[in-house]
C-alpha cells in the first residue's frame, strides 16, 4: 500500500503531466506528426478527456505514448495482436474496433459513442 500511494503521488506531480519530448526536433512522418500534435493539443487544451487513435499496427498510440500525458489514450484496432502490444504502452487503454465495418462517415461517431457508452466522456466534453 505505501508503494502504490508512492507511485500515485508521482503521478500526480506535474512533471510527470507535461511532456517537452522532442520539442525543436524535425519529425519524418506525417503519422509522428500527428501523434505528437495531438498530444501537445490534449496537454495544452484545458478540458480534454481522452484521446481517440485509430490504429492498424500501433506505432501511432506507441508514439503518443512516449510523451508525458494525464489525459488517457484510446487505441481503436482490429487486430488482437495489435490490442495486446499496445496495451503495455504507458497510458494507453485498447479497444476492439473494426472501422472497415462501418460506412466511412459514421467511424468517428461510432469511436465517440464507444467512450460515452464506457463512462469515459460525456456528452459536451473536448
Amino acid at each position: 500500500k505505501a508503494m502504490a500511494r508512492v507511485c500515485q503521488g508521482a503521478e500526480k506531480h506535474p512533471t510527470s503531466q507535461k511532456s517537452s519530448h522532442r520539442l525543436g526536433q524535425t519529425f519524418d512522418r506525417c503519422d509522428e506528426s500527428i501523434a505528437l500534435a495531438s498530444m501537445y493539443t490534449a496537454n495544452h487544451f484545458p478540458g480534454i478527456k481522452a484521446i481517440i487513435c485509430l490504429t492498424e499496427s500501433g506505432f501511432t498510440p506507441l508514439i503518443m505514448s512516449r510523451i508525458r500525458s494525464s489525459v488517457p489514450i484510446y487505441a481503436y484496432s482490429p487486430h488482437r495482436e495489435t490490442q495486446a502490444r499496445v496495451a503495455m504502452f504507458r497510458g494507453v487503454e485498447t479497444i476492439p474496433f473494426d472501422p472497415a465495418a462501418l460506412p466511412a462517415e459514421k467511424v468517428s461517431q461510432a469511436a465517440v459513442d464507444e467512450l460515452l457508452k464506457r463512462g469515459v466522456v460525456t456528452k459536451g466534453d473536448w
